[in-house]
């Protein structure tokens, strides 16, 4: 058997409690990616196709409907994330953070982030203690960023 990577993208619409399923356009061929939320796109990095390993970004618009690859992967000279999948990504305001994964070759403990206004990369630097390299884990938000405008009240723990 051989191994199978899906590059199929579909939106799944509720209407009249029925799901329907709707197949968008296709965008890279990929396993052990990361996708995030970002305004109106959906923002991919990284991951393998079975052959080679990835540190490009691409974005998908879905008020158009298309793919457009934001940023290659250090093929501009600048600094980047060596390829790597099955790292963990969250999204913090208009940027991408990325920690750890791996490839054939290494597993990795680095932290980097992404402007997606302006499509550059910046390793983070780790204060106290890190965890080691690592690849097939998860990373998530506990506290929504707050929208522009919009105040979050402090909470603080009671007492009971």
């Amino acid at each position: 058997s051989t191994n199978k990577h899906a590059d199929e993208l579909l939106a799944l619409t509720f209407e009249t409690n029925r799901a329907t399923v709707v197949r968008l356009p296709s965008g890279p061929c990929r396993q052990g990616h990361t996708m995030v939320v970002w305004k109106e796109h959906l923002v991919v990095f990284g991951g393998t196709d079975g052959k080679d390993y990835h540190n490009d970004c691409w974005l998908f618009d879905t008020k158009a409907n298309r793919w457009l690859r934001k940023h290659k992967g250090g093929d501009d000279g600048s600094a980047a994330p060596l390829p790597r999948a099955y790292h963990s990504s969250i999204l913090k305001n208009d940027a991408i953070i990325v920690f750890g994964g791996g490839n054939r070759d290494i597993e990795f403990a680095d932290c980097w982030e992404l402007n997606l206004t302006t499509c550059q990369w910046k390793r983070l630097q780790m204060h106290g203690p890190c965890p080691r390299p690592r690849k097939g884990h998860t990373a998530c938000i506990n506290k929504p960023s707050p929208s522009p405008g919009r105040q979050v009240p402090a909470t603080t723990p009671h007492e009971e």
